[in-house]
């Protein structure tokens, strides 16, 4: 008799998480559990494509569709790696204090910049927070609004340590309730190729190449050396439309530092 063939099992595998999905990061209330998040600046050039919105309608439209979710969950990113929940004592900026004023004789505050009148310094003083705002989600929710869409910034501000942009993240499926997953998944971006870079992506608004740009560039040159070319430089150079010494000085370049100061909530609502 012939061995009876075996049952085959199968298990469903776990959906593989959406293209809007970014890498989960830990949560430091107990280090371990991990967390897909949004970054919330990544939401606002999303809305305004998708909705065609200008930029401070788009910030403002994000404000409300946060400040209406129930159960609202925001969370810092940290150098660390890790992200941790918006707390009570997060001002954003807000408890920052407003510089010292010289006080002229005739009774008028002036910037304390060099007077011919005599002028008596004031110390530092610790800026109040705006009515009905306190520290924690309501604070981060005024950053947005009146920081973000105050209407006296454009997009670059979202790249802004001292503004906040780059560490406000949002779980993703508080993001998917607002926006749905489909709505969500158009915020993805292409995979960035040597054309991509040649018809002008892999900058910020600053005009300087981003991380994503200068991979691209030193894998194909990795690639193409291995292949046996002996200029694969200036082969990848051809490709994107630049000179040699422009990517080469691309490569070298090392990115700014940021202030030490800058994570500490140094920009102004003003």
């Amino acid at each position: 008799m012939s061995e009876p063939t075996p049952i085959q099992t199968h298990t469903t595998p776990a959906p593989a998480p959406g293209p809007w999905v970014t890498a989960p990061v830990l949560v430091s209330i107990d280090g371990v559990s991990a967390l897909a998040t949004v970054r919330l600046a990544a939401l606002v050039p999303w809305l305004m494509q998708t909705r065609r919105l200008p930029f401070v309608a788009a910030v403002r439209a994000l404000h409300e569709a946060l400040a209406g979710l129930e159960g609202l969950s925001l969370y810092v990113a940290q150098k660390s790696g890790l992200a941790r929940v918006v707390g009570a004592s997060d001002a954003f900026g807000l408890d920052a204090p407003v510089q010292g004023l010289r006080i002229i004789s005739r009774g008028i505050d002036m910037p304390s910049v060099p007077t011919q009148g005599r002028a008596l310094s004031v110390p530092a003083q610790a800026r109040a927070f705006p009515d009905g705002v306190t520290p924690g989600l309501s604070a981060a929710l005024y950053l947005i609004r009146e920081g973000w869409g105050s209407g006296r910034h454009d997009e670059s501000i979202l790249e802004r340590d001292d503004a906040y942009g780059p560490c406000l993240l949002m779980p993703c499926d508080q993001a998917a309730a607002l926006w749905g997953v489909v709505a969500l998944a158009a915020m993805a971006p292409e995979p960035l190729t040597l054309d991509a870079i040649k018809n002008g992506a892999g900058k910020n608004k600053r005009g300087e190449w981003l991380p994503e740009a200068k991979a691209v560039m030193q894998s194909e040159i990795n690639k193409r050396q291995k292949l046996g070319e002996r200029a694969p430089i200036e082969s990848v150079a051809k490709a994107i439309g630049k000179t040699r010494q422009a990517v080469t000085g691309a490569l070298a370049r090392q990115p700014k530092r940021v202030k030490a100061n800058a994570a500490r909530g140094t920009f102004s609502y003003k």
